[in-house]
C-alpha cells in the first residue's frame, strides 16, 4: 500500500522539480501537478491515479452547485493554498482539473506552453483556449462533464 508519507515526498518532490525549470508556474497547476502526482503511480512511463476522496468532495461540491469556478481556481494564489482556510477545497479541484487535462493529453503540453511563453506574448488565457479549443465557460462545462462520468 502507497504510505501517506510517500504522497507527501512525490507531491513536494513535484515542487522542486516544477520551480527548477518554471518559477512562474500558475499556482493551481503548480498545486494540482503535484497533487495528482502525489496520488498516482507510473507504471509503464503511464500515470496511473491511484485514487483518493479528492474526486469525491470535488463531486459533492459540484452536485451543491459549489464547486470552485476555473475562473476563480486560476487567480488562485500560493499564500491561499498555504493559508489552510479552504485549501483542501482548492487542492482538490486543482487536482481534478489537472487529471481532466492529462485524461484529454492537454497537461504537458500546457504546461510546456505557459512555461516556453517569452514576454508573456499569450495570455494564459488564451494558451488555455488554443490548447483545449474550448472558450473559458465551454471549458468549465466539459470539466463538468468529466468529473460527472468519474463516478
Amino acid at each position: 500500500m502507497w504510505k501517506r508519507t510517500n504522497c507527501l515526498y512525490a507531491h513536494e518532490l513535484t515542487h522542486a522539480l516544477i520551480r527548477k525549470e518554471f518559477s512562474d508556474v500558475p499556482a493551481w497547476m503548480n498545486e494540482g501537478l503535484a497533487t495528482m502526482i502525489g496520488h498516482s503511480r507510473v507504471v509503464n512511463s503511464h500515470l496511473l491515479y491511484a485514487g483518493n476522496s479528492s474526486l469525491s468532495r470535488v463531486s459533492a461540491t459540484l452536485h451543491k452547485g459549489e464547486l470552485l469556478s476555473l475562473s476563480d481556481l486560476f487567480r488562485l494564489t500560493g499564500t491561499e493554498y498555504a493559508s489552510r482556510r479552504n485549501s483542501l477545497r482548492y487542492y482538490d479541484a486543482s487536482e481534478q482539473f489537472c487529471r481532466f487535462l492529462h485524461s484529454r493529453n492537454q497537461l504537458r503540453l500546457l504546461y510546456h506552453s505557459f512555461r516556453d511563453n517569452p514576454g508573456k506574448r499569450q495570455t494564459n488565457e488564451e494558451i488555455m483556449r488554443r490548447i483545449t479549443g474550448f472558450d473559458p465557460d465551454n471549458l468549465e462545462k466539459a470539466w463538468h462533464v468529466w468529473l460527472l462520468r468519474q463516478e
